[in-house]
């Protein structure tokens, strides 16, 4: 289950976030200029964690 689409449904984020995680990249129904969208991409792929540098 996707959800609705809108930043504030839990499912579409989650969603969104796994997707991202796994995929390195947005999925193709995912709004790129969308701002979750690219809050997203950059906590899930371009963040470091203190934990990636011990």
């Amino acid at each position: 289950d996707i959800g609705s689409g809108y930043p504030s449904d839990v499912r579409s984020t989650t969603f969104l976030r796994e997707w991202i995680r796994k995929n390195k990249k947005a999925p193709p129904i995912a709004r790129k200029s969308w701002e979750t969208t690219k809050k997203i991409i950059r906590e899930e792929l371009y963040s470091k964690k203190i934990t990636d540098f011990v």
